[in-house]
């Protein structure tokens, strides 16, 4: 499994991994992801190529702190100081803790860029996630899957 060393922008390093099928159903428990450049867009008071929907963010939202989260490795600081992101309050982390919501958001963006590159293969997580097909592929035939079987049985 690839586990690269990334370079933060605040100059700390960390290890990440691409996204397995059970972040998908720990992070979002679901499968649309908000846009990054669009919210980068909105941020920086740029007007976004389409209006930002409320649900695929909060869905984003929860995916992004799972990727911080589950998906990012401790981050080591020059000077070697390392820090583990966690989900606890800022004020009750230890000295080897930083909690997510204090992470500076240059820092975070570059995690989930990065993770999402290594991730170029989501597209199969996410339909590994998504489930079996609801109808069957057909036999050689064109009958249903099995059906051959079946008929051979009788």
């Amino acid at each position: 499994m690839e586990r690269p060393t990334i370079v933060l922008p605040s100059q700390a390093r960390c290890k990440i991994r691409r996204l397995q099928m059970m972040d998908y159903a720990i992070g979002a428990g679901d499968l649309p992801v908000a846009d990054l450049e669009a919210l980068a867009k909105a941020k920086s008071g740029e007007q976004p190529d389409q209006p930002i929907d409320p649900e695929k963010l909060k869905s984003g939202m929860k995916m992004a702190r799972a990727i911080l989260l589950r998906c990012t490795g401790p981050l080591i600081y020059p000077g070697g100081l390392k820090r583990k992101i966690v989900d606890k309050p800022f004020y009750d982390c230890d000295d080897n803790e930083i909690a997510v919501e204090e992470l500076p958001d240059e820092d975070a963006v570059e995690i989930l860029k990065q993770v999402n590159a290594l991730s170029a293969v989501s597209k199969e997580v996410a339909a590994q996630a998504a489930g079996f097909p609801e109808t069957t592929a057909p036999g050689r035939n064109g009958s249903p899957l099995g059906a051959d079987v079946r008929e051979a049985s009788v």
